[in-house]
This record gives C-alpha cells, structure tokens and sequence, in this order.
C-alpha cells in the first residue's frame, strides 16, 4: 500500500493493534462497560515485547515470551498536540520476511494506537477527530491541518503525518472499537418509529448516486 507517496509496507495487511478499543465516556451510554472504563496513558519513552505481540499480517509467535529477544527500534508518537520519539522492541516476521513488517505490542493498554510499529498514534488524537466531525462538519484534512499548526508551536519540524496516512489509521482505529449497546435505543429497541439520520458527516459523494442508494427509512 503506497500511502503519502511511499510504500508503508502494509501492502494491504492489518494494523499491529489488534485488541478491541473502548469508545470514548463522551458516546457511552451509562449501561455499557466502556462508559467506566479507566483512562489509559503511557509515561515511558521504551515499549517492550507483551503477549499481545503480532505481525501486521495476523501471525503470532507460540514461542514462551522470555525465549523471544527483540530488537528496539525508533518510532514515533502522534498525540493531539505533540509528536514524541520513542523506541519499541521488534522481532522479524517469519511469515513476511520484510524488512518493514515486523513483529510488535498491541500497545492498547497505553492508550496507543500501533498502526505500523515505525508510526503509533494515541487513542487520544483519534478519538479527538470522531469527537471534531460528530460535533461539527469537520473533514479529514480540516483536522490535520489544526494538528499541524498545533504541532507547530513545538516546532517547526514537529511535522504530523500525512492526510493519506490519517485517513486510513483513523478506519482501522475504528474497527476495533466496539459499541456495546449494538446502536440500539435503550427506550425505542431495535425499531424505532422514527429515524433521524444525518448524512453530512460521512455522507457519499453525489458522484457514487444510484438507484440502489436509498435513505435508512426505506423498506
């Protein structure tokens, strides 16, 4: 997959976090579990091999964690107003055999977001960017651009990633996010009466209008 103009080594595969994501408090509903759930943060600049290690391409070492010796490499943090430098402990894939998919922590539990073991993202940032487009219409590239700027202030080489790379990590963030109420009203249940859908913020373009398009209300 070529992403920002180089090849990010994906080539289609997954993310390295694999492990479901609690919804941010602010869209949890008081029965469900992710509405208490604790805040996860990271106060090291060093993250080392956990069971939650795997390949982007979905293989798991078997091998006892202690038998396994990772090799740190550099890697970099993208929170909402800052970018860190960080290393991270790496073991080759056996599957893969590529130099660029390699074998990393899930890192979930640190409020991070490992998208290619070189480039990590905080729950934080991309949780921000839901929180920006369900309140206003906020666009992809309107955010990276507020991002940029902010980064900015620490520097002008404290550069953020490309809209490309943003867009597609905030799609695979997203997967792993469950909703536990099922987007069931808790009063209406499964069927409501009523519908109100608001097709601006992730709306289609008109380009993609068919005949097989149609609002939910239609049966």
């Amino acid at each position: 997959m070529t992403v920002a103009g180089r090849d990010d080594g994906l080539s289609g595969k997954g993310s390295i976090s694999h492990i479901s994501v609690p919804p941010p408090q602010w869209c949890s509903m008081p029965f469900e579990t992710s509405f208490y759930a604790p805040y996860s943060s990271f106060d090291q600049p060093h993250f080392t091999l956990d069971e939650t290690i795997r390949c982007c391409c979905g293989y798991s070492p078997i091998s006892p964690l202690h038998s396994l010796i990772g090799v740190p490499k550099h890697t970099v943090i993208y929170g909402l107003t800052n970018r860190l430098n960080a290393s991270i402990e790496l073991l080759p894939c056996p599957v893969c055999c590529h130099v660029r998919r390699q074998i990393g922590a899930d890192l979930g539990h640190f409020g991070l977001f490992n998208w290619n073991n070189s480039m990590i993202f905080s729950h934080e940032l991309l949780n921000g960017f839901t929180n920006a487009y369900t309140t206003s219409e906020t666009p992809f590239s309107a955010f990276c651009l507020t991002v940029r700027r902010t980064y900015m202030d620490h520097g002008t080489d404290n550069t953020f990633c490309s809209d490309d790379t943003f867009v597609q990590v905030w799609f695979a963030f997203t997967r792993l996010q469950e909703l536990d109420s099922g987007m069931m009203c808790p009063t209406c249940g499964p069927s409501p009466s009523i519908i109100i859908a608001d097709g601006i913020s992730l709306g289609i373009h008109h380009s993609q209008m068919s005949a097989n398009v149609a609002p939910p209300t239609h049966v």
